[in-house]
């Protein structure tokens, strides 16, 4: 039984267990998932791509950034931090 519904493209509904009254924490998608149109979910909020890597590196820096920061500004929208395998 749904105890508390997704509110957001980037939300999960959560499920009471049975055991409890009270509802399971809030969770959302995985960071870096695909959300609205050409966005990610990054903690729990859908982000433009373009607009996330705004915020880390400032509007129209996209030409300075290189390699790996740049595919992942361009694909992923995290802001081009790599990964702990640095993708």
């Amino acid at each position: 039984m749904v105890c508390r519904e997704a509110v957001s493209d980037c939300d999960l509904d959560e499920y009471c267990s049975g055991t409890t009254e009270s509802c399971p924490p809030d969770v959302f998608k995985q960071n870096g998932m695909p959300c609205g149109i050409d966005s990610t979910c990054f903690s729990g909020a859908c982000l433009d791509i373009h607009r996330h890597c705004h915020m880390f590196f400032g509007k129209g820096k996209e030409g300075l950034l290189q390699g790996k920061v740049k595919r992942r500004c361009s694909q992923w929208g995290e802001g081009g931090v790599p990964d702990a395998q640095g993708h």
